[in-house]
């Protein structure tokens, strides 16, 4: 018995709805490339062929329709978490409950004077800037 001549598959693929599956997996393949490089992670192209026999009759060529499902899962973004502390009655919080807030102190404003700075002028402690 000899083998049968076996059609290529992507012949068979370039074929499907016209082209358009062709054209799909072009651009998800690209768009999946460049998110990849943009990220640094790995994504995935998956394309998932379903072949359904359709009923004939006994004098007729047998025929099967083919369907796909192109799913282009890009690269996981990832985040940082945010840490929030929980209260007593189970409220998330970004401050410790537990911590006792000080009072009266304030933020150095940007591009204060180091002379404004309780009078150090380059940053180090009083003892250092007397030497």
């Amino acid at each position: 018995m000899s083998t049968p001549h076996m059609r290529p598959a992507l012949d068979v693929m370039a074929e499907l709805r016209a082209g358009r599956l062709h054209n799909e997996m072009t651009e998800g393949l690209h768009r999946l490339i460049t998110e990849a490089l943009q990220s640094g992670r790995k994504g995935t192209l998956v394309l998932k062929l379903t072949v359904e026999p359709k009923k004939v009759g006994d004098y007729e060529t047998p025929r099967v329709e083919i369907s796909d499902q192109v799913v282009v899962t890009p690269p996981r973004r990832v985040s940082n978490p945010s840490t929030f502390y929980v209260t007593e009655d189970g409220a998330p919080v970004r401050t410790d409950p537990n911590q006792q807030a000080f009072k009266g102190v304030r933020a150095v404003p940007d591009g204060a004077e180091a002379s404004d700075a309780g009078g150090l002028r380059d940053g180090r402690s009083a003892a250092a800037n007397d030497r």
